[in-house]
């Protein structure tokens, strides 16, 4: 079959090819043997296969937990936090009283707090006690109750990334803490990124509406569509930008969408997905701006069709993917 030209691959890595176009180069692709040769991606997908099939299975038979829906493998750590609230009523004699409850004690409230942690090329659905739906994707950690007890609802995206469905409840507020940022919402879906060795955390907003804040009073409301980027470091706004609701959360479906994504984010994505790692080898490529749709593709492909529309090369180094021009 005759070589797509590069011009098509672009067009079909953006999404602007005709369905008569993607049709031709899904052929193309399909009959390729040798169409990774120049980028040593057949030996960079046959690691990856490797690594996911000896890793996963020794990581995962850590992970056990029950939900709604049957039994998960998940890593749990079990501890209880207990709360006790008594309370002082100070005098103008400067006498302390402890408040009286209905039985004469303090009221204490036990809180199980369970951790989960994803390894690189896995993903979790779960579903919270309050019916809150989670997706958490390879490579993060997660901070929740087994059961809500208070009249608030907390969680702590450690690090990672993770699209939450949050159930309405207006009479007990839902928080997402994440690196001393803090989200607001009382029912809404939100993308949340702040991966481990980056700078920034990403809140990307589908439906609702939530308030975004950090520890020095710095607040952002949030509407639909809209995207922020929050340096972590430097403890201010980045940027403040609209994106394509419908692209929001696709990754949970095992889509990869690229819009305009600084080269840094998108293969951080990519190594979470493939548990592979990638070494830019000039920093100024950092910022690069990438688009792309890539649907449930192996990693050999989606990184040729990266290179073909960005003129990028990938090449095997050691344990890294070498990314240079």
């Amino acid at each position: 079959m005759e070589k797509i030209s590069p011009k098509l691959l672009k067009k079909y890595v953006e999404g602007r090819a005709s369905e008569e176009e993607c049709l031709l180069v899904e052929q193309w692709l399909e009959k390729e043997d040798n169409l990774f040769e120049d980028t040593n991606a057949d030996l960079i997908y046959d690691q990856v296969q490797t690594a996911s099939a000896t890793n996963s299975a020794e990581l995962w038979r850590n992970f056990m937990m029950r939900t709604e829906e049957g039994i998960r493998q998940i890593k749990l750590w079990w501890w209880g936090t207990r709360v006790v609230l008594p309370l002082l009523l100070l005098t103008s004699l400067g006498s302390i009283y402890l408040l009286q409850m209905e039985d004469q004690s303090a009221v204490v409230f036990e809180q199980q707090l369970l951790t989960l942690e994803v390894p690189k090329g896995k993903s979790v659905n779960l579903k919270l006690s309050d019916h809150t739906e989670i997706w958490v994707e390879g490579g993060s950690k997660l901070i929740y109750p087994k059961q809500f007890v208070l009249d608030e609802r907390r969680i702590s995206l450690e690090y990672g990334h993770a699209f939450l469905q949050v159930a309405k409840d207006p009479s007990k507020p839902f928080y997402l803490q994440s690196d001393g940022a803090q989200i607001k919402v009382l029912g809404t879906a939100f993308d949340v990124s702040n991966r481990l060795g980056q700078h920034t955390v990403t809140v990307a907003l589908k439906e609702g509406a939530v308030e975004f804040s950090d520890q020095k009073g710095f607040l952002q409301r949030m509407q639909p569509g809209d995207r922020l980027r929050y340096n972590k470091v430097d403890n201010k706004l980045e940027a403040f930008e609209q994106y394509d609701v419908a692209n929001i959360g696709q990754w949970t479906a095992g889509k990869l969408n690229f819009s305009q994504t600084q080269l840094v984010d998108a293969l951080a994505q990519l190594e979470d997905r493939y548990q592979i790692s990638f070494k830019i080898k000039d920093s100024s490529l950092l910022n690069l701006p990438v688009t792309g749709k890539f649907e449930n593709m192996p990693l050999a492909r989606v990184l040729f069709l990266l290179g073909e529309s960005t003129g990028l090369t990938f090449k095997q180094q050691e344990k890294n993917i070498l990314v240079d021009r």
